[in-house]
């Protein structure tokens, strides 16, 4: 699903509110929407929907917010208008969406897990659009892509969307879905070079992508990811240099959708921390980030999605070098080791290369 939250039509105050949302970005546009969905709640006190929207703005909102405790005062407020949407609704998805989103970065969420569980149901069959009519061009491509273990039909996916990019240069979708392809082509690849140029080539899609839809989460996540490893395979002088702009795009999407693609956002957050220098961990300090709200994060996204074992990669790094926990670590790479990777077909191939990752972790542990 999309942790937007359903519309109504049965006042004019939606019209300007919806309008006002499309500006967000701009000055005092997100605070002013707010505004007009509290008169809709007090209007309308029987009505979910103005608050599911109040919450959801008001963390875009705190996400928005420099100051660490105003941040964490306006994301109580958020959850606060969950509770009272859940009062109305109990249960309704997008309540336990932005109430858990909210939580996770000030309080414990133990308690939420059997509702956070809840919401894999709403995870879409893939995490970037298709077009509404698929093309033959477009089967194949994805096609193509579900077999993507074999380097072979990776490439093949690729040729056809960089094929379709030619040939109809605003295909979002495509742009979209090359960024995300040559990403994977870049961590299947053992030759550095090689792996710097696919990870570029990722990130000059990703840019394409961003350009045409700026608050897209998927098109922010992975022109983010891209840029991130290509800075990562350079000097530490490359990453410096990157990092404004990596965050810049990992912000949104943490505005947008925070746990898109089984929670990327946590995922990122855990690796930067383990792995990253003064700069990275000042920028992830600053979008509200620490080793306690990343641990809940990264534990709130294997519970939504157990069988996507990225996430617990990325736990266990983080365990070994963020926070020294190799109690913590071992649970996840053993989990790791022992799962089957076609528990979740759509994710095989991404499953059986992090098994190869837990087995290189495990050797870390040994040390």
């Amino acid at each position: 699903m999309s942790p937007e939250p359903p519309v109504r039509a049965d006042d004019p105050l939606w019209e300007k509110a919806l309008s006002l949302w499309q500006k967000r970005t701009e000055g005092q546009a997100a605070r002013e929407v707010l505004a007009v969905f509290q008169s809709l709640s007090q209007k309308h006190p029987d009505q979910v929907e103005p608050l599911l929207w109040s919450c959801r703005i008001s963390y875009f909102i705190g996400e928005r917010e420099s100051n660490d405790d105003k941040r964490k005062q306006i994301l109580k407020e958020s959850s606060d208008l969950c509770h009272q949407a859940q009062a109305l609704d109990p249960g309704n998805s997008y309540a336990v969406y932005w109430l858990a989103a909210s939580i996770s970065h000030y309080s414990d969420i133990a308690p939420l897990l059997p509702q956070i569980k809840t919401l894999v149901r709403y995870i879409p069959e893939r995490e970037l659009p298709c077009p509404d009519e698929l093309s033959p061009e477009w089967k194949s491509a994805l096609e193509n892509w579900d077999a993507r273990w074999d380097m072979n039909r990776s490439r093949t996916a690729v040729k056809i969307w960089e094929d379709t990019v030619r040939q109809k240069p605003e295909s979002f979708e495509a742009w979209c879905w090359l960024a995300r392809a040559y990403y994977w082509l870049g961590e299947i690849t053992e030759t550095k070079k090689e792996q710097e140029e696919l990870y570029y080539r990722g990130y000059e899609c990703g840019k394409k992508a961003v350009a045409m839809k700026t608050r897209h989460p998927g098109a922010n996540y992975w022109t983010a990811a891209n840029l991130a490893r290509w800075a990562q395979r350079g000097s530490i002088i490359r990453i410096a240099g990157n990092a404004g702009e990596i965050f810049g795009h990992v912000r949104v999407v943490d505005q947008e959708e925070p746990l898109y693609y089984f929670g990327a956002i946590p995922r990122f957050m855990a690796f930067s921390l383990a792995h990253a220098g003064f700069v990275t961990r000042k920028l992830v300090a600053m979008m509200g980030f620490n080793p306690d709200n990343v641990t809940q994060l990264t534990l709130m996204s294997i519970a939504v999605e157990p069988r996507f074992l990225a996430t617990h990669i990325a736990l266990a790094e983080f365990a070994i070098y963020a926070i020294k926990n190799k109690t913590l670590a071992k649970e996840h790479i053993d989990y790791v080791l022992n799962a089957d990777p076609e528990a979740y077909p759509a994710y095989a191939p991404e499953n059986r290369l992090d098994q190869k990752k837990a087995e290189k972790l495990r050797e870390e542990l040994k040390k």
